[in-house]
């Protein structure tokens, strides 16, 4: 996936909550680089 964007160093992977996390995790895994997933409204559960 890194030769898809050669002059560029990808520092994130970034994704929205639910639908998007699975891709995500996979290509965070391929990019060996941290994911963040963004949530649309604070969440006030712990558990």
């Amino acid at each position: 996936m890194q030769k898809s964007f050669p002059k560029k160093t990808i520092t994130k992977v970034v994704t929205i909550e639910s639908s998007g996390i699975a891709p995500a995790i996979y290509t965070a895994q391929s990019l060996a680089t941290p994911m963040i997933f963004a949530r649309k409204e604070k969440t006030f559960n712990n558990g």
